[in-house]
């Protein structure tokens, strides 16, 4: 533990006082009080709604979706030139089932150690966490044979955390508050409260873990907690890792007018972000998060000019996962299916198994397939459509437990319904 004293104290009490006052002004200006959820989608639409383009591809869309099939192969980078990760999630689950935990432990203290010593890691820490973002009995039964047979390192803990962050989001099912069964709101509020006590476990080991701190934010947002924890928790976060990505990515997602927040609020922390752009030129894509809400607000009022020059706008400051998510699904929205495949493929650049993009693939496909006149092409589509959800559900549904594939498969389709419409029986 660093002595009071020390110069790594002095800057996190120096960032606590000055990051207060940020998060002070982005609740004033807000007026947020416990956030108001919207379930992710401006008031009044109904995602479900969304339905298929009429008619078939034209021969320009028949080209670029043959290509794009044509040719499925990831970058060695990401867009900022960091080693594109790569890690294969279901070896990570296989160890820890098997109780080959020092095994999974380097791998996660390796990665926490790069991003000490980087900030430019810390996806690929985050990528392997995400591996824990399973349905899996089994796996728990690991974790907490872990945490009991290495009760001092820090590494099962925060995985126990991520479990069941992972539990607790499945349990709320992507509904807002309001409109989920309080038999699953029991499970979501048990698993949501054994994320938060692991996650604190984490952090008395390592104050400044950045997983420990993702969590807490993302169990604030997800199970509601009131304005006070919440800004407390925020304070923390940036006080330990102000030049994360991850961090200030979740704060100003914390202040979207659907949680509660307002623009102005989500404008003044990404402003507070760039004193750390140097570090992490990934900071600066945050001073187009506005613009990118506002562009989805947009979509879902069907004015597809206006979305796009406000998408536009926010890939002016570059471009991450989520930019060019948002760019397919406008497309998506407006049944433009060549340039909605291409950005939703081009977002594989900045995380290859982001589950979002995933889901939405997969669901495009499905209806590119159906609209196709060519059948060889549509064969293809449609195996892709497969191959995306066979990567959710090995994801997310480890290949060893005792599930069909076709159970599996089913889960993965519960899954891409989140993302976009729900996803069609994909023909085999």
């Amino acid at each position: 533990m660093a002595l009071s004293s020390s110069p790594s104290a002095r800057r996190r009490r120096l960032w606590r006082a000055s990051f207060a006052k940020v998060v002070l002004l982005a609740t004033y200006l807000s007026g947020c009080g416990a956030p108001k959820d919207r379930g992710g989608v401006p008031p009044g639409v109904d995602v479900g709604s969304w339905e298929p383009g009429k008619g078939v591809l034209d021969p320009a869309e028949v080209a670029v979706v043959d290509s794009l099939m044509s040719d499925l192969t990831l970058p060695g980078t990401d867009a900022y030139g960091s080693p594109l990760d790569t890690l294969d999630r279901r070896a990570l689950q296989r160890w820890i089932r098997a109780g080959h935990v020092d095994s999974a432990g380097a791998v996660l203290a390796a990665r926490w150690a790069a991003t000490q010593s980087d900030i430019m890691n810390e996806m690929q820490l985050y990528n392997a966490y995400e591996s824990l973002f399973v349905r899996s009995s089994a796996i728990e039964g690991g974790l907490l044979r872990w945490v009991v047979s290495q009760p001092q390192r820090v590494e099962p803990y925060a995985a126990l955390a991520y479990y069941h962050y992972g539990r607790a989001y499945e349990w709320r099912t992507g509904k807002a508050i309001r409109d989920v069964k309080p038999e699953r709101l029991v499970e979501m509020r048990k698993h949501a409260a054994l994320s938060r006590a692991y996650a604190d476990s984490a952090l008395r080991l390592e104050p400044t873990h950045l997983i420990a701190h993702y969590l807490r934010i993302n169990i604030s947002r997800l199970a509601g907690r009131d304005t006070m924890e919440i800004r407390q928790t925020v304070t923390d976060a940036v006080a330990a890792q102000p030049q994360s990505f991850l961090i200030w990515n979740d704060v100003i997602g914390l202040l979207e007018p659907r949680w509660g927040g307002s623009y102005e609020a989500m404008d003044a922390v990404a402003q507070a972000a760039q004193q750390h752009a140097d570090a992490n030129p990934r900071l600066r894509v945050l001073l187009g998060r506005v613009a990118l809400d506002r562009a989805n607000v947009a979509m879902f009022d069907r004015d597809r000019d206006r979305a796009m020059e406000l998408w536009a706008e926010a890939r002016g400051y570059g471009e991450d996962y989520f930019v060019a998510l948002g760019l397919s699904e406008i497309h998506h929205r407006f049944n433009e299916y060549a340039p909605a495949l291409r950005a939703a493929y081009a977002a594989r650049r900045h995380l290859p198994q982001g589950r979002s993009a995933m889901g939405l693939r997969a669901h495009m496909l499905t209806e590119v397939g159906a609209l196709t006149a060519d059948s060889t092409l549509r064969h293809r589509v449609w195996e892709q459509a497969n191959d995306e959800l066979r990567a959710i559900a090995a994801m997310m549904v480890p290949l060893e437990d005792p599930a069909t594939d076709l159970a599996k498969l089913a889960h993965a389709r519960t899954w891409c319904s989140r993302f976009a419409a729900p996803c069609m029986e994909v023909p085999r």
